[in-house]
């Protein structure tokens, strides 16, 4: 299986609002750390890799990092964006964001990913429409403003904000 079959896989169970099982979220995890995932990225241009991944983040939005095997999804996920040449459009930053909408700062895989999605953020060379700053604002809604990596995206956001 392909990175793009498994993000629509993800995304094709958000939009039927059904989550999916634990056993299935490990076998996704499982199988987003193999080597066939990361030579497929490789292979792939940047406009369907940023594409990909928005759609894999934003399926996230069914989940909280107290469900079970989210909390192992999520570094690998952060380790693919890391090692992903990607820039993101508008609507991916806004996508990306609004998929974490569930999880907290407390976490340390959550921070991790939100550092990634920070550098990521700054990218995006399109101007952001509200509804993209409103999605975004979402994915913040379970986050800390005592943690300097969420200071950090604040800053982002607000010069991503001031194009709209």
């Amino acid at each position: 299986m392909d990175f793009r079959t498994l993000a629509f896989l993800m995304q094709t169970s958000s939009i039927q609002e059904h989550r999916l099982s634990v056993q299935n979220l490990r076998l996704i995890t499982t199988a987003l750390k193999s080597n066939k995932i990361a030579a497929d990225l490789q292979e792939m241009d940047s406009h369907d890799k940023m594409k990909a991944f928005s759609q894999l983040m934003h399926s996230l939005n069914e989940y909280t990092d107290k469900d079970d095997g989210i909390l192992d999804l999520i570094p690998v996920v952060t380790e693919l964006l890391k090692n992903s040449e990607i820039r993101l459009g508008s609507q991916a930053v806004g996508n990306m964001f609004y998929g974490i909408q569930g999880m907290s700062s407390e976490k340390p895989e959550v921070i991790e990913l939100l550092k990634e999605l920070t550098k990521l953020a700054m990218t995006c060379r399109e101007d952001l429409l509200p509804k993209h700053v409103g999605m975004m604002l979402l994915g913040l809604k379970g986050m800390s403003s005592d943690k300097p990596e969420v200071i950090e995206l604040l800053k982002v956001l607000t010069k991503l904000a001031k194009t709209c």
